[in-house]
């Protein structure tokens, strides 16, 4: 089940690509420096206006700009903002030298400043841009309007296709904690290596035990939109496992032994493991956890619902 919320994410695949790029930029501007020292001071414009060539100098600077583009390749593999400050620092500085420089001296101008410009200040703002940390959704979420709020609610409800008036109440009193239920259903979203059928099934038998109305409904959408085939679903929502296929049926009452605590969910789960691998385990435990998260949340707001009809379209 998922929420109005949008989580804050680790950095993403564009961020990665972005921090590479730069890295990339950073070392072979750096080897051309060591390798070609004088080719380089001859080479770019503006270089040879802000002093004599010193070989031994522009090596030096050279190594820096391979050891700060390091790191930030670095930063993008591992995807952590953090790693991306000693280029980031590096940049700045090496910016403001020369836009001291340049409003003192005059060094740069025509093609030099345009160099400068895409060469220096632009590589620094994107690393600036590029370390700072995104705000948090509780912090958007305070600064949310209320018909912002609405809207992203309605659009959820209208992608799920049921009524969601307890997080439209969350959202009107308490915001913030409504920004932080999209760190929570992002869990489910991240590096996922199960089979969607044996998440969408798991899932589906625990929330038949803890919920048979709008949050079984839910994950009945959520399967069709994946693809499920809708004969399967009527087949689960009627405890007809016979007329499942393998994988769907051992989901399904794994689902429904760890939601129940049924002292079969051990061998349930070591059928499951034994044809899905143990990663994929953790990605099912999760949705498990996610799937009765939200049943109970409704309960305990007063929002929980008699049985309904289960719906077999896409809303």
């Amino acid at each position: 089940m998922t929420t109005p919320s949008t989580p804050n994410p680790a950095p993403g695949p564009v961020w990665r690509g972005l921090t590479a790029l730069l890295a990339a930029g950073l070392v072979l501007n750096g080897l051309f420096m060591l390798a070609v020292p004088g080719g380089w001071y001859a080479g770019v414009p503006g270089v040879s206006g802000t002093g004599p060539f010193n070989d031994h100098f522009v090596r030096d600077i050279g190594a820096a700009f391979i050891a700060t583009g390091l790191g930030a390749a670095w930063a993008a593999r591992r995807g952590q903002r953090s790693g991306l400050l000693p280029a980031a620092v590096f940049l700045g500085l090496h910016a403001a030298i020369h836009l001291v420089e340049t409003l003192v001296a005059g060094h740069a101008h025509g093609t030099a400043l345009f160099v400068e410009l895409l060469g220096i200040h632009l590589p620094a703002l994107a690393a600036l841009a590029l370390v700072l940390p995104r705000p948090s959704t509780a912090t958007l979420a305070r600064l949310a309007p209320a018909k912002l709020i609405e809207q992203r609610v309605a659009a959820s409800e209208q992608y799920l296709g049921v009524r969601m008036d307890y997080m439209r109440e969350i959202g009107r009193i308490a915001p913030v904690l409504l920004a932080k239920f999209g760190a929570i259903a992002g869990l489910s979203r991240q590096d996922v290596t199960a089979p969607a059928e044996a998440l969408h099934f798991a899932t589906l038998g625990a929330v038949q035990v803890d919920d048979c109305g709008e949050c079984v409904q839910i994950h009945v959408n959520l399967a069709l939109k994946d693809g499920i085939a809708p004969a399967h679903l009527q087949a689960a929502l009627d405890n007809r496992l016979t007329d499942l296929p393998p994988l769907q049926a051992l989901a399904l009452r794994f689902g429904r032994a760890a939601a129940e605590n049924d002292p079969a969910l051990e061998t349930l789960a070591e059928q499951l493991q034994r044809q899905l691998g143990r990663r994929a385990m953790f990605d099912l435990a999760i949705a498990l956890g996610l799937a009765r998260f939200y049943p109970v949340l409704k309960r305990a707001l007063g929002y929980a619902k008699s049985c309904s009809l289960i719906r077999l379209k896409v809303a």
